[in-house]
């Protein structure tokens, strides 16, 4: 099977056709004509084999994740997902694998109506570049516009996907582990809730990286310093039931994977968020507030900063 017969077999299908694509998957070049666009947002994410994930992932969860971390991207800026471009480079053409990784990517891609429309294959050590492209109805969410008095808020519960990283080649798993291992596996995009939140949050980040690691992104963009309390971070209860108490909130502070948002909104606007979270289902939690300064702190309930060994991720 060649590189085309690939394509068609496996990709070609993850397109959906609609009158905006105007040259489809297989030529040089994808091209759309979306007129009413006035705001194009742009992502792309990079996964790599023994970095992002461990060699014996299974290809559904790889596609899947593929796709979800780089929604999640949109979903901070307030975009709405529209089209993505795959750059695949495998060892070998394993049909079984690319089967597999081909439904969990398209999985992911039809929970948020998204189309596949172009990429590239090529051989070598095993990488998945997505881009993605939406656009923005409005004013992006951006790290930059976070306020001093601003109310933090974040959506879900933090620190299952770390948590699971401990114990994904664990059998049998409980209830309470299989839990964390299905965040880690198939993370949500929050596109609806951000998009509601447009003109009312000030700024907003996915959680990436690890909370600290990406509170500090905004606390940089925004000059600002943030304050969070240790006693208010969200954390599941099969979180707390798996590990202690202290190394669930280790996992919530500086684990990353969960792709829950972390927004800035003003205190005006508090009782309105709310509201357009619960019409989406998703629980915010305050956990902290927007201050004078440039620091990133976490405090206890004795107010001393929580000094942990590491604040998250680093990709080098």
């Amino acid at each position: 099977m060649d590189e085309f017969e690939l394509i068609k077999k496996y990709f070609s299908p993850l397109e959906k056709l609609d009158n905006s694509t105007i040259v489809r998957n297989g030529d040089d070049a994808a091209v759309i004509s979306v007129p009413e666009w006035k705001s194009i947002a742009l992502s792309v994410d990079t996964l790599v084999e023994g970095i992002h994930f461990l060699p014996d992932t299974k290809p559904e969860v790889i596609g899947f994740r593929s796709a979800a971390v780089n929604l999640s991207d949109m979903a901070a800026m307030g975009a709405q997902p529209c089209y993505g471009l795959l750059s695949l480079v495998i060892p070998d053409n394993d049909e079984a694998w690319l089967r597999n990784f081909s439904l969990g990517l398209g999985e992911c891609l039809d929970e948020y109506n998204c189309s596949l429309i172009g990429g590239d294959t090529a051989r070598g050590p095993l990488a998945i570049s997505l881009t993605m492209v939406g656009h923005v109805s409005g004013p992006p969410l951006t790290r930059a516009g976070a306020k001093i008095g601003d109310t933090i808020l974040v959506s879900g519960t933090l620190g299952d996907a770390s948590g699971a990283l401990g114990i994904l080649n664990k059998t049998p798993l409980d209830a309470e582990e299989k839990f964390l291992v299905e965040r880690y596996e198939r993370p949500l995009a929050r596109i609806s809730l951000s998009i509601n939140l447009l003109g009312i949050a000030n700024s907003a980040i996915d959680i990436s990286d690890g909370l600290l690691a990406d509170a500090g992104h905004i606390a940089a963009a925004s000059d600002v310093g943030i304050d969070l309390l240790a006693s208010s971070i969200p954390i599941s209860p099969s979180l707390s039931s798996v590990y202690t108490e202290k190394e669930a909130l280790e996992f919530a502070l500086s684990g990353g994977d969960d792709y829950e948002l972390m927004y800035t909104v003003p205190q005006d606007a508090l009782v309105e968020a709310y509201a357009m979270a619960a019409t989406e289902g998703i629980k915010l939690t305050k956990i902290g507030m927007v201050t004078e300064g440039s620091h990133v702190r976490c405090l206890s309930g004795e107010n001393e900063d929580i000094i942990l060994k590491t604040k998250g991720y680093k990709h080098f």
